[in-house]
């Protein structure tokens, strides 16, 4: 999970790399990025539905589905925006 991440801003891509967050466990983008002059902070609000492959055990590498409610936060220079977003997790 060290490669940049991306986020689209007002038609501008900005490429980021993570600073902190658990990368060993899902879901995987909740944490602190950063680069290209901005700073982004993903949040975990709650878990809406979550479902495994049938047959095999109940870990985080079977996961058929998972939906997530995050909030993220945008920070550029003086301006802080935060918004409710969704993770979605899928085969």
């Amino acid at each position: 999970m060290d490669d940049p991440f991306y986020i689209g801003l007002n038609g501008e891509e900005y490429e980021l790399k993570r600073i902190s967050g658990d990368t060993t466990k899902v879901p995987y983008l909740i944490g602190e990025f950063s680069g290209d002059g901005i700073h982004v902070k993903t949040k975990l609000i709650r878990l809406i539905k979550k479902t495994y492959l049938k047959g095999f055990p109940k870990t985080d590498d079977n996961i058929e589905e998972a939906i997530y409610e995050v909030l993220v936060t945008v920070v550029k220079g003086n301006i802080t925006e935060s918004i409710r977003g969704i993770i979605y997790i899928g085969l």
